[in-house]
């Protein structure tokens, strides 16, 4: 398995809402689709899902485009 943070932008496609971890943290998560480009001009969407420490879940809507740190893995 690789482990990585990446920056990308994308369409946020689920609603962020606020969550609690065990230990009692919480953070935002919510969906984000990323359209890859492919080298034959077609293309090819991803469906990733982001948990964020510092967000604001009131301006995170379905279909707002925004940038946001990923942590793949």
């Amino acid at each position: 398995m690789i482990k990585c943070n990446v920056k990308v932008c994308g369409i946020v496609n689920r609603a962020a809402c606020v969550r609690q971890t065990s230990d009692g943290k919480s953070f935002v998560a919510f969906g984000l689709s990323v359209t890859v480009p492919a080298t034959k001009g077609d293309a090819v969407t991803l469906n990733i899902s982001v948990a964020a420490d510092k967000a604001d879940a009131a301006s995170l809507t379905e279909g707002r485009r925004v940038p946001s740190t990923v942590c793949c893995g």
